[in-house]
């Protein structure tokens, strides 16, 4: 890892996590085995890659990811940076937003989350009735549901 500013060049890792089987690394770095990595990077036991666009918006010596951790299906970073993925992030940001078919949030679609979106949706709760943009728990919701199912989790 390697970032530099001018002739000044530096290394350094300061955060790490293992997230969806993967080891992500923070710090105060601009490449990752040769590859752009902008303050934080994947390794999947194989390959360097960065993690969406990185970080930014802070000069090359402040800007850093200091720590990492993964929280209710989330990869969490925090540092010293306001955009992450090229959106405002201010020294937070988070990644892998829960696979919305994952209803039993255990990483695995299976028949038991059909059921639990089904109870959900008998119920009303919220989790069911937001699938879809319009404010109604009605049969959109129920489709919009089924099709991400059938799509997967990324």
């Amino acid at each position: 890892m390697q970032g530099c500013l001018g002739q000044s060049c530096f290394t350094r890792v300061v955060a790490l996590a293992v997230y969806i089987g993967e080891l992500i690394v923070g710090g105060n770095f601009t490449t990752a085995g040769g590859t752009e990595a902008n303050y934080i990077a994947r390794w999947d036991g194989t390959t360097w890659s960065t993690l969406g666009s990185g970080m930014g918006g802070f000069p090359a010596p402040l800007l850093s990811v200091y720590t990492l951790t993964e929280y209710n299906g989330e990869l969490i970073a925090g540092g010293w940076f306001t955009t992450a993925g090229g959106q405002v992030s201010a020294y937070w940001a988070r990644w892998g937003c829960p696979c919305p078919a994952d209803c039993d949030q255990n990483r695995i679609l299976d028949i038991f989350d059909f059921l639990c979106f089904q109870n959900s949706f008998v119920l009303g709760e919220p989790y069911a009735c937001d699938c879809d943009p319009d404010p109604l728990c009605d049969i959109f919701d129920f489709l919009c549901f089924q099709n991400a199912f059938v799509n997967g989790c990324p």
